[in-house]
């Protein structure tokens, strides 16, 4: 069974910079290893494409990111408000490059790859969603919804 090792690694390692004071980089790994979202856009997001717990914000083709039900994704309360108290003045999440995020998340896990984060959550729902719908017996339920005249 597919163990989900990295999302826990990552888990551990934000753990380790909220007790070290780095929230910013906390951050930045709650958001890649909770959504499926592009390294590269997480640094542009800005706290108004966050409302509530879903994020509103374009991919690389220009698309909202959404799931496969079309809705958006959704963050932990405990993650928004890490996202909050960052730079509390601006409206601005990521004021550093990527760059010194990367260097400074290898320094503490040196096997852990951020961009590796967005492949295993796609992966993960993914799989649960074809094991529901396996479950159910939908044959449909996967991919694109049936069209219906």
């Amino acid at each position: 069974m597919y163990g989900y090792t990295k999302a826990r690694r990552a888990k551990r390692l934000m753990r380790l910079f909220i007790e070290k004071g780095w929230q910013e980089e906390a951050a930045l790994i709650g958001l890649l290893y909770q959504t499926p979202i592009r390294i590269r856009e997480a640094l542009q997001l800005k706290k108004s494409d966050i409302e509530g717990r879903e994020i509103a914000v374009s991919g690389e083709f220009g698309a909202c990111y959404a799931d496969q039900n079309g809705k958006p994704y959704r963050i932990t309360r405990q993650l928004r408000n890490l996202i909050d108290s960052v730079n509390k003045n601006s409206d601005t999440i990521f004021t550093k490059k990527m760059n010194s995020y990367v260097l400074k998340c290898n320094r503490y896990d040196r096997t852990l790859r951020l961009h590796e984060l967005r492949r295993e959550y796609i992966v993960r729902h993914v799989l649960r969603q074809k094991a529901w719908a396996a479950d159910i017996g939908c044959q449909n339920c996967v991919g694109e919804p049936e069209k219906t005249n």
